[in-house]
């Protein structure tokens, strides 16, 4: 089973790692980064972390729904010049999100409300890194429409008289 919001954090992965193949790491990260509880060890830096922090839905008409996608990716760097490093990041996945980004997706709408920022020396207490996140929202159409292998099937079959009746085609359709 797939669906629309695995596709697009996979998407925002791969696009981001394209466009900044220096990148030692960029994985799909769930949810926030809590940089307190990151395990520095286990992240090859320079790193970028990207996650859909919530998706609160609205159902459309035609069974499906749009989410309008809070979404962050945290540049994670090391060594001397961490901060700048963090900070250059960062900035690259702003100018990455510019109006037309879609992640190679259809039915999706254009970033906004980008804000960067850095996480707190105060949450990498104790940590050799900089971490610093850009935040967007961008809304994601046609959830749910995917959701299942196939449709379900409907059999419909008819009996008058105790005998099946089978329509032809043209019997069976709407005038």
């Amino acid at each position: 089973m797939t669906g629309r919001l695995n596709e697009f954090r996979h998407a925002m992965e791969t696009a981001f790692q394209a466009a900044m193949p220096d990148l030692r790491e960029c994985a799909a990260q769930l949810g926030d980064l809590a940089p307190q509880l990151l395990d520095i060890s286990s992240i090859s830096t320079p790193a970028l972390r990207c996650a859909v922090l919530s998706a609160p839905l609205e159902a459309r008409s035609d069974d499906t729904s749009t989410a309008q996608l809070a979404c962050a990716a945290y540049a994670i760097c090391s060594g001397s010049t961490r901060d700048d490093d963090a900070w250059a990041i960062a900035e690259a996945v702003a100018a990455l999100l510019r109006r037309n980004q879609r992640f190679g997706l259809a039915d999706i709408g254009a970033p906004e409300q980008i804000v960067v920022s850095p996480s707190q020396p105060s949450e990498l207490s104790g940590l050799d890194v900089a971490i610093v996140a850009t935040q967007w929202t961008q809304s994601l159409n046609g959830i749910g429409a995917s959701m299942f292998d196939s449709e379900p099937t409907i059999d419909l079959s008819f009996a008058l008289n105790g005998e099946d009746l089978i329509l032809s085609d043209d019997e069976g359709a709407a005038a």
